[in-house]
């Protein structure tokens, strides 16, 4: 199939558009969508890029039933071991997806189990803005550390996430409380209730002004007003 200035084949481009009449015709008309360019990135990549979910679990089903087949650079194949991760593995493609708030595909992607436990951990800390697949993701066994998408979520004031982290079970860190006392965000009542002294302790820095600020073992206190550090 002929490629354009960026490497891009018909099926690419349509991807891109989320044009699904005409995937269907150039899936008819034998177009593979496996097919990738010299990166290795495949039309189903170019769909989730651009957020064009319906085209993007068109072509998750189309991928299945075609021969895989990547153009060979004999570059990329010499450096193959030093690139981080397949532009295409299901980890990507599961973070992409969950990133651009695509819940639909994200739910096949769950259902299929092909991405690994970590990666649908991380998954959940690009979701954040999306509580929907936050909760979708909060049901999958193999997601268990829940702290850093807390903090995330908190310092980053994504309320509806924060609460269904809370929820599971996450804790927060004293950056992340300090940061919810300081903007006197929303859930830090639910915060307060659940975790009372690391609060207090996380406003008793907030509010501390003073100089006399002493060592001991556990890290820095103030010996006028007691707010800790840890």
């Amino acid at each position: 199939m002929e490629r354009d200035y960026r490497g891009w084949t018909a099926l690419d481009r349509a991807a891109h558009q989320g044009d699904l009449p005409e995937i269907e015709r150039l899936l008819n008309s034998g177009a593979n969508p496996n097919d990738g360019d010299l990166g290795g990135y495949t039309p189903l990549y170019r769909a989730l890029k651009a957020g064009q979910e319906r085209a993007a679990l068109r072509l998750l089903a189309a991928v299945d039933r075609a021969p895989s087949k990547r153009l060979q650079n004999p570059i990329s194949e010499a450096v193959a071991d030093l690139l981080p991760e397949n532009p295409v593995s299901p980890d990507k493609l599961l973070r992409l997806a969950a990133s651009n708030g695509l819940a639909d595909f994200v739910a096949r992607m769950l259902e299929l189990n092909r991405a690994t436990p970590r990666a649908q951990e991380i998954a959940l800390q690009c979701a954040l803005a999306y509580p929907e697949i936050v909760a979708r993701l909060l049901k999958q066994p193999g997601v268990k550390s829940l702290d850093e998408a807390l903090d995330l979520a908190l310092t980053e004031d994504h309320q509806a996430s924060a609460e269904l982290l809370l929820e599971n079970g996450a804790q927060p860190c004293d950056r992340s409380l300090e940061h919810c006392v300081h903007h006197q965000l929303p859930l830090l009542e639910n915060l307060r209730g659940r975790f009372p002294s690391q609060v207090a302790q996380a406003e008793a820095r907030v509010r501390c002004q003073h100089d006399n600020i002493r060592e001991w073992e556990f890290g820095r206190y103030c010996a006028f007003c007691g707010a800790r550090w840890p």
